[in-house]
C-alpha cells in the first residue's frame, strides 16, 4: 500500500480540487501521485423510442472540440439526484 507524505501543490476551483501528492512506495522508494477530488454527478440515458436515445453536444476544452454525450452534471452540494436529472438536459440547450 502506498502511504501519503505530504501535499505539494493543490488548485481548486468551483469544480474540483486536484493535488500532488508525495507518496511513499510499497518498495520503499517516494514517488508522486496526483488526485482529484469531483463533488458526486449524475447521468441519465433519455429514451425517446426503443432505438433513440437524447444525447447532448458538449464542447471539451481538452479535446479542443464537441463530443456527443449522454446528459450529465454534478451535484451541487444540499442537492438530490432527481433535481441533478432534472437540470442536466436542459443546461445545454435541450
Amino acid at each position: 500500500m502506498e502511504k501519503k507524505i505530504r501535499t505539494i501543490a493543490s488548485l481548486s476551483t468551483r469544480s474540483f480540487s486536484a493535488y500532488l501528492d508525495e507518496v511513499l512506495l510499497q518498495n520503499n522508494q517516494l514517488g508522486q501521485r496526483m488526485r482529484i477530488d469531483h463533488p458526486e454527478a449524475s447521468a441519465i440515458i433519455p429514451f425517446l423510442s426503443d432505438k433513440e436515445i437524447l444525447m447532448v453536444r458538449q464542447y471539451r476544452y481538452a479535446l479542443g472540440r464537441e463530443t456527443l454525450e449522454i446528459p450529465a452534471g454534478k451535484l451541487d452540494p444540499g442537492k438530490t439526484l432527481s433535481s441533478a436529472f432534472e437540470r442536466a438536459p436542459g443546461r445545454d440547450g435541450v
